[in-house]
């Protein structure tokens, strides 16, 4: 076999870039922001997001544009077609641009969910696209067929790929003692994934699709996969799931809700053997197939009931959320597509991809969407608990005339926490006179208004409602506290004043970001400059003791503990009535030391609570300058 030349490998390369030029601009566009975003400056926050929301856009166009070009391809589009079709896609991607929100912190679940579905059904739409209403199955299962195997041929390249330029670069580091930043590291693989992979992939589309209609061949390895693996797993799923449907039913008792994960798995991977199986279904030697299609979405049919079952128990306790609403959308997808195939007698395997791509869309937007749905669930129970326990009346929140048991209390935190994670408490600030998202203060004699933090935001709606605060909200960087029987806590947080620029004595290494919370370990590991000599610091965080334990891998019998609850406890003395307290860095610079290192601790943020007189630490997040 005789290698490529470098000039068919060109030739191969252009013709790939002039077939697919808005895929491959949208890939070298998330590669670039990715490389560049590897290494950010800290002064420009604005740009930065800006950036993000860039990239998120350009990945989604790389399938979508994948789409475009070849459906127009397999339609036999006209050249005016092709560049109306991609100017519409540029325009649908510009418009979702501007429905992200202002910043991307991590805050926002229902942006998340959103660009999950976006990619799902994307992604789906270049499997059924250039064969959506057309007849037959043929073309288009030996269409996806090329389409996986190429998927996988390219990743297998491009790790290869990475693992060998890395290995050269570490190599070069040690040889010749280059200094390459850990970052390069990434930039590297981000320019293989994203550059080399998908030209790679896309390389290997024929330009015509039509070659797919004429091609019978199954590859043996997928038949043996199939038979031998996927079947096995289904037959062991079936057996599980009806003994267990028969314990429910001796027990007359309702389904566990954790069920439904089990019955979409098992769904799936019936399915996915359907899909595989496919093409060799009506040969002679594998007439059971057809047996098995019959049989199996047969043998489903009392599943989707328990798992419709499942789900209603679930929502009549808890109302409707995100995750349950997706739930219940895939169980009545499923029951649709176990309808079809025994109904049908065309059992078109194209539905399948097809209406999950279709689903996919519309679930993301509107009133019946997954988030307009939920918001309506979750606002409307929690209205309800609160008109039960008389706090709101004539739709108005009012102090409650008697005391609120823990449960109750519990309940609306849950439901207040959930709106918050969904960016829907704008949902309920007309039942408020106070605003949720800012409070107003006096600060030397001056008023002024100040943004309440994301997560704390739950707790200051309860504050509002008068029953004290949840400490629960407060997990996305803190573990928060228990309330006492009556209610009563004193939170505080302290938070550095803003600045780009600090001092730093004498310090070898500086840690920028660690962060400790108590309802979590957070290990980090940070390869040092003289790293050749297996130098590494390992910063180790104590779970439920506010402690960060500081040592050298090579030497952990004597680390540097840095006490946060002494922190904590000197600070809560200065600073006893501001509950949101913010102080100079120069204030917050606390030295520590043993006989093996000294640290600076610099706190950029720190949380805790005051109960029954004694101070919980529940968060922080810190730089470290080690000397």
């Amino acid at each position: 076999m005789n290698l490529p030349s470098l000039d068919h490998i060109y030739q191969k390369a252009n013709a790939t870039l002039r077939r697919f030029p808005f895929t491959l601009f949208s890939a070298v566009l998330v590669t670039v922001i990715s490389i560049y975003l590897a290494n950010p400056p800290s002064n420009e926050p604005l740009g930065l997001e800006m950036l993000r929301k860039i990239e998120m856009c350009a990945a989604l166009g790389i399938a979508f544009f994948t789409a475009i070009t070849l459906t127009v391809e397999k339609r036999e589009g006209s050249s005016l077609t092709w560049w109306i079709s991609h100017a519409v896609g540029v325009l649908l991607l510009v418009a979702y641009y501007f429905t992200l929100s202002e910043s991307l912190d991590g805050t926002d679940a229902v942006t998340a969910y959103r660009y999950g579905l976006f990619v799902l059904g994307l992604h789906l739409l270049v499997s059924i696209g250039p064969y959506w209403g057309e007849e037959g199955n043929q073309g288009f299962w030996q269409y996806n067929k090329r389409l996986f195997l190429r998927f996988l041929t390219a990743l297998l390249f491009s790790m290869v790929l990475y693992a060998g330029l890395a290995i050269a670069l570490l190599a070069i580091q040690l040889l010749f003692s280059v200094q390459i930043e850990p970052r390069r590291y990434f930039q590297l693989f981000a320019f293989i994934i994203g550059i080399f992979n998908t030209w790679f992939f896309l390389a290997g589309i024929p330009s015509s699709l039509e070659v797919f209609e004429r091609d019978t061949t199954y590859p043996k390895g997928l038949k043996i996969f199939t038979q031998n693996v996927l079947l096995p797993l289904v037959v062991i799923y079936l057996v599980i799931l009806y003994l267990y449907m028969i314990k429910i039913i001796m027990q007359w008792s309702w389904p566990e809700g954790w069920v439904a994960i089990l019955v979409l798995s098992f769904s799936i991977a019936g399915i996915l053997a359907i899909l595989l199986l496919y093409p060799i279904r009506s040969k002679a030697d594998h007439k059971w197939i057809n047996r098995f299609y019959t049989g199996y979405f047969a043998a489903l049919v009392p599943l989707v009931m328990l798992l419709l079952l499942a789900i209603y128990r679930r929502v009549a306790d808890y109302g409707i959320t995100i995750n349950r609403y997706l739930v219940v959308v895939l169980a009545l997808w499923l029951a649709g597509i176990v309808a079809y195939f025994l109904v049908s007698r065309t059992k078109n395997i194209k539905v399948i991809p097809g209406s999950l791509c279709v689903v996919a869309f519309l679930i993301s937007f509107g009133p019946w969407g997954a988030f307009s749905v939920s918001r309506r669930s979750q606002v409307n129970r929690l209205a309800s608990l609160l008109k039960k326990n008389e706090i709101l009346r004539n739709g108005s929140i009012h102090q409650p005339s008697s005391e609120i048991s823990s449960d109750t209390r519990a309940q609306i935190g849950s439901k207040l926490r959930y709106l918050n994670e969904t960016n829907d408490l704008d949902a309920i600030q007309p039942w408020f006179s106070h605003n949720l998202t800012q409070k107003s203060e006096t600060v030397n004699g001056r008023d002024s208004v100040k943004t309440i933090p994301h997560y704390s935001r739950p707790s200051h709606a309860l504050e509002l409602m008068g029953i004290g605060r949840d400490h629960e909200s407060d997990t996305d960087i803190s573990a928060g506290g228990r309330l006492n029987g009556d209610g009563t806590i004193t939170y505080f947080q302290l938070r550095a004043e803003q600045t780009n620029i600090f001092p730093v004595d004498h310090a070898r290494w500086f840690i920028r970001d660690y962060r400790w919370t108590r309802s979590a370990h957070n290990d980090e590991t940070y390869p040092l400059d003289d790293w050749l000599e297996d130098r590494v610091l390992v910063v180790k965080s104590h779970q439920e003791q506010p402690i960060i334990s500081i040592h050298f891998e090579d030497d952990q019998e004597r680390p540097l503990e840095v006490d946060l609850q002494k922190i904590a406890d000197q600070l809560s003395k200065v600073d006893s009535t501001d509950h949101d307290i913010t102080r100079p860095m120069r204030d917050l610079t606390f030295p520590v030391s043993n006989d093996v290192m000294s640290i600076k601790l610099y706190i950029k943020n720190l949380e805790w609570h005051v109960e029954n007189d004694s101070v919980q630490v529940s968060s922080g997040r810190f730089s470290i300058a080690v000397e």
